[in-house]
């Protein structure tokens, strides 16, 4: 008796909003960079942008997990969701969990991605 390996589902819609999300944050990112490479003090530049620009790295990570689901997973129309084997799955848990880890050292350098 052959043992099947688990299925993982990702949603259309919680596609759609990791994908919105990281398109939002990197423009925002581009923003506040330049925003900040004005008001910031000169000393504290390498710190910030090393945070940023491992964050945005992470985003063009993650958006590349999701595309990966959308090539290896198997579609289901019905439930209008894909199905994905572990590690596609791992990986895009991996990178929804590094960007709020990155964002979260970004908001220790007073840097907050929510429109004011």
């Amino acid at each position: 008796m052959s043992k099947k390996k688990p299925r993982y589902v990702l949603y259309r819609k919680e596609y759609n909003d990791f994908i919105s999300n990281i398109l939002d944050r990197r423009r925002r990112s581009t923003e506040i960079l330049n925003h900040s490479l004005i008001i910031k003090d000169p000393e504290e530049w390498v710190t910030f942008y090393a945070c940023l620009c491992e964050y945005v790295a992470m985003l063009h990570r993650f958006e590349e997990a999701l595309e990966k689901v959308t090539l290896v997973g198997n579609w289901n129309e019905k439930s209008q969701c894909w199905l994905v084997d572990e590690s596609t799955a791992g990986f895009v848990a991996l990178f929804a969990t590094s960007e709020i880890s990155c964002r979260q050292e970004l908001l220790n350098h007073n840097i907050s991605f929510l429109l004011h």
